[in-house]
């Protein structure tokens, strides 16, 4: 796959340290854990805005997706990935750069080039840790893999199906045959895992909440360049709307991806204080966008949630393993429907709040990753839940260690979201459209060969 997937790292080299083979795990993860998930010193990669690289959950703490305590086993399996392969980096080009930059920033051109080449080679490229990351999940989940049945389903967009594919290939093995190619999104009303694409209203109905982002980024926006201009006068800062000053502070994290370090100029050119202000507008994006702040957001999450609850209370014949790669455009509606971060009222468009519960940087970083366990231990059924390797509590719910919420609980839970979310027709405008993620439940023998695609065939080319 020729210039495949290099800006985004979908995973980062946290996970690299379960993957080698040949040297100390322990100590690997110890050196990659004091780097990016450091506790004790400001971290900009905990500050990134969903726009960095992958950082673990709860941070600087240990491996949390470990084995079932005993008299348990694990039955079942739901996975969705945030392939964010990249951020978009079209909208560059519309930056009054002119390219007579400052000469210590004079690579700025380059830099642009080689976001836009996403090559596949890099520290954090794609190529690298997607497939350490799928042998790792082969040694975990290996036992709950049955022959003929249909276990990887992506997005239409190339560059997702692409990461399904490098998962999919290192999980099995080996090459992916036809019996076991991606099944690709319908994109047919509920029955999505692009459900922005076919919730009508929600497209027509959330223009308010790109003002509040905009609003809070112009108070920041002003305040840079006012400094900017101050210590570096020559150059025309003014020119600069607070939308390009944020595309500015974004070619910090594509140069980290880049080149795999914290330490360039881009980061350095702008303040701690300033950072955060990235992240709290990224945050606020987000949250009104496609988050808990978007009163459609429910209705983008729930039919996921649903399809994945029924088949947690199925018999293992309906299938064991579910990987699911999408966008954020999924996964953070699911992770605001189930509350697993509850954000105590609205982010406020001013500024953060103390209780800043709602951070992308942490929660839905490149390579984000839900995972929702079935456990039997000894005839009682649980779901065990985590987001970026951390543990992750059910609302309401009287978790047993290790073991998590006894099932009928975590159903109770998603019958009040659905009470909640409603009927999809009606909330999203559309007519006799399916209100459930059906494709989910099919195994190999609903598919013919038409209907299964390769990551590299009948993929929407999007050209990020």
């Amino acid at each position: 796959m020729h210039g495949l997937l290099y800006t985004s790292a979908v995973l980062s080299c946290a996970i690299r340290a379960f993957a080698f083979k040949d040297t100390n795990q322990s100590e690997a993860l110890g050196k990659l854990d004091a780097r990016l998930n450091a506790r004790d010193d400001w971290n900009i990669l905990h500050h990134l805005g969903g726009t960095g690289p992958y950082v673990r959950l709860p941070l600087g703490g240990a491996f949390a997706v470990g084995d079932p305590p005993e008299g348990c086993k694990i039955e079942q399996v739901h996975m969705d990935v945030l392939s964010k392969i990249k951020e978009k980096v079209d909208d560059l080009d519309s930056l009054p750069l002119g390219l007579e930059f400052i000469s210590r920033w004079a690579d700025l051109e380059d830099q642009y080039k080689i976001a836009k080449l996403i090559r596949g080679d890099g520290e954090y490229a794609a190529t690298n840790t997607i497939p350490l990351w799928g042998e790792l999940l082969k040694d975990k989940y290996s036992h709950l893999v049955r022959p003929r049945t249909k276990m990887w389903y992506s997005a239409r967009r190339k560059r997702v199906q692409e990461t399904a594919e490098l998962f999919a290939t290192a999980f099995r093995g080996r090459s992916l045959s036809k019996e076991f190619d991606i099944v690709k999104d319908p994109q047919d009303g509920a029955n999505t895992l692009g459900p922005i694409e076919t919730c009508r209203k929600w497209k027509t109905d959330s223009s308010d909440t790109r003002r509040i982002h905009e609003e809070f980024s112009k108070q920041y926006g002003k305040r840079i360049r006012e400094r900017l201009q101050g210590t570096y006068a020559k150059f025309p800062w003014s020119d600069f709307s607070s939308l390009e000053i944020q595309l500015l502070q974004r070619l910090c994290p594509l140069r980290i991806m880049t080149t795999g370090s914290i330490n360039n100029d881009w980061c350095d050119l702008f303040t701690r204080e300033e950072w955060e202000s990235y992240e709290y507008a990224r945050d606020l994006n987000h949250y009104y966008k496609i988050g808990p702040g978007n009163p459609k957001s429910i209705n983008l999450g729930f039919p996921w949630i649903k399809s994945t609850t029924e088949l947690l209370r199925s018999e293992p014949s309906k299938g064991t393993l579910f990987f699911s790669f999408s966008q954020d455009s999924l996964l953070i509606p699911v992770v605001g429907a189930l509350n697993l971060f509850s954000q105590p009222g609205h982010l406020p468009p001013d500024g953060p709040p103390r209780d800043w519960n709602f951070r992308s940087s942490r929660l839905f970083p490149m390579g984000a990753r839900l995972v929702i366990e079935r456990l039997n231990c000894e005839g009682v059924l649980y779901v065990r839940i985590y987001l970026n390797e951390g543990y992750v509590s059910v609302p309401g719910c009287d978790e047993t260690p290790g073991r998590g919420c006894p099932m009928q609980k975590f159903v109770d839970h998603v019958e009040d979201i659905g009470r909640a979310a409603g009927n999809w027709n009606v909330k999203c405008g559309t007519q006799d459209e399916p209100e459930e993620m059906e494709f989910l439940y099919k195994t190999y023998s609903d598919f013919d060969e038409s209907e299964s695609a390769s990551a590299s065939e009948e993929a929407t080319s999007d050209g990020s």
